[in-house]
């Protein structure tokens, strides 16, 4: 990981302002994956996408529990429950078994 991104992870788990840009920016990404995968959702490359975002969050929601920065835990619940897939049943679904509960 570059020094740089290193730094802004760890302020995000201390500065509440950081913490909600870096989750709004996490949120943006997944939205632009799943419309993404809707597109094509023979890719897997897409879901494996917003796995990896929907882990980052929710890694760094235990990191700031652990760092006894509830108000930051709560900004990543937040995120978390921002991540929305479509309705079951959808055709979208089709192709689902890449997506990790």
């Amino acid at each position: 990981m570059p020094k740089i991104k290193k730094e802004f992870y760890y302020l995000s788990l201390d500065n509440i302002e950081i913490a909600k840009s870096s989750a709004d920016k996490l949120v943006k990404r997944f939205n632009v994956f799943l419309e993404k995968a809707k597109k094509n959702p023979n890719d897997c490359s897409y879901w494996n996408k917003m796995n990896a975002i929907k882990q980052a969050v929710v890694s760094r929601m235990n990191r700031a529990k652990e760092r006894g920065r509830e108000d930051i835990a709560e900004v990543y619940l937040k995120t978390q429950k921002q991540m929305v897939l479509p309705p079951k049943g959808d055709h979208f679904w089709k192709y689902s078994d890449y997506w990790e509960d």
